[in-house]
């Protein structure tokens, strides 16, 4: 006699799904949310900014789960590296100045992140996969509703904040290049949809990293397949380049060379000002040492630029408002981080998961710290760091040698 199969209905799924949810993918799941929060840019809750709940939702969901996890002790180093730089920022804040308040809790939020995750001892790369998808479908479908509104691929709406969603896509291009080693044609696929998307916003930092980091980093195991790429992104790089719409939106006269692209000169390449700002901040700073305070930086911008409260680079607003001594407080745990990720990179072959997760991190840092040559990395952190922070510090507790992270 024939039995039928009995297929579980939507109630059981649902319940299967409750009692599997764990505290860590909520946490993962909730970064994701929020930085979708953030690319709504201006919409209003509650009287705040969307992109103002982005970072304040992880800030306190950190501490909500920091407080269970105090008896869990972090692994040490990443307490004291971070811990100069914390004591750094906090010195030079003016708790009674609104702005300078803000920029402590921003820059600390992804710290926070990465010190819950070290604490998480059941973590799946299937799960942080899982958060990189909920995010990538958020932000592309969120991509499509302003270009349609604006009826052009710029998507230039007021809700939707194009230069931060542009840090976005670049961290899940990152991981879609980390994924070649466990799904070649699926990575390059989506690395190719989120270049295809950064190129129709005219995001030019991430357009030029993206595919220096897809030739330093990607992995193949067909021995043709990634110079192949590499001479197509080449080819293709040097015809976009000078086709018009890029030539008109780079340079001054409309046109120019590599050797014009390369001199920076304010006269020839078109920057949104940057180049004749960047030198203007840096020669105002009144204590380049020890720095003019955290919200210096915003208040120069305001009374010379005219509102241009962000330098738009990271490394000019951290000199001012920090000066070189905090600027080489924030360099150690960067460099440490980058040190010890390089140093225990696992081999792609033996183990493409765990090679995923170090890719993820170690060239999401490198993304950042070139994003911050042009753009508002720190003051955007909502849109790229959280999530970067967060799978960092799983990758440390997921250490052989800690045995805290399960990996399948």
């Amino acid at each position: 006699m024939k039995t039928l199969a009995i297929h579980p209905g939507p109630i059981t799924h649902l319940r299967t799904f409750v009692t599997e949810y764990s505290p860590e993918q909520f946490f993962f799941d909730a970064i994701a949310v929020s930085t979708i929060l953030a690319e709504m840019g201006e919409i209003d809750f509650a009287g705040f900014a969307f992109r103002g709940w982005a970072w304040v939702i992880v800030l306190i969901l950190s501490v909500v789960f920091l407080i269970p996890n105090r008896r869990r002790k972090p692994i040490g180093w990443s307490w004291l590296v971070w811990l100069p730089w914390f004591v750094w920022m906090f010195e030079k804040t003016d708790f009674n100045n609104p702005t300078a308040v803000q920029r402590f809790f921003i820059f600390s939020t992804p710290v926070l992140a990465l010190w819950v995750t070290q604490g998480f001892r059941e973590v799946t790369i299937d799960m942080l996969r899982r958060s990189f998808r909920l995010l990538a479908v958020g932000s592309v479908i969120l991509y499509l509703l302003a270009a349609i509104q604006d009826g052009s691929r710029l998507a230039m709406v007021e809700w939707y904040s194009i230069a931060g969603i542009a840090m976005t896509f670049t961290l899940l291009a990152v991981e879609a290049m980390s994924g070649f080693v466990l799904n070649a044609r699926k990575g390059l696929i989506l690395f190719g949809l989120y270049l295809l998307i950064l190129l129709a916003t005219e995001s030019r930092m991430p357009v030029i990293l993206l595919p220096l980091l897809f030739l330093l980093g990607s992995r193949f195991r067909q021995p043709l397949l990634k110079p192949a790429l590499s001479l197509f992104l080449v080819v293709g790089g040097l015809t976009l380049f000078y086709a018009e719409p890029v030539q008109e939106n780079l340079f001054i006269r409309g046109y120019g060379s590599l050797a014009d692209a390369f001199s920076f000169n304010p006269e020839v390449i078109s920057l949104s000002g940057r180049l004749n700002a960047w030198p203007q901040f840096i020669h105002n700073a009144e204590d380049i040492w020890f720095g003019d305070g955290a919200a210096s930086s915003v208040e120069f911008g305001n009374v010379t630029f005219g509102g241009w409260s962000h330098p738009h680079n990271e490394y000019i607003r951290v000199l001012i408002d920090y000066g070189i001594v905090g600027m080489v407080l924030l360099s150690i745990p960067v460099v440490v981080m980058l040190y010890r990720l390089y140093r225990s990179r696992p081999d792609p072959v033996a183990d493409p998961q765990r090679r995923w997760f170090w890719s993820t991190c170690f060239f999401g840092i490198t993304a950042m710290l070139l994003l911050g040559i042009s753009g508002n990395v720190l003051m955007y952190i909502a849109y790229i760091g959280n999530m970067l922070f967060a799978v960092i510090g799983c990758y440390w507790s997921s250490a052989p040698e800690s045995n805290r992270c399960a990996s399948r």
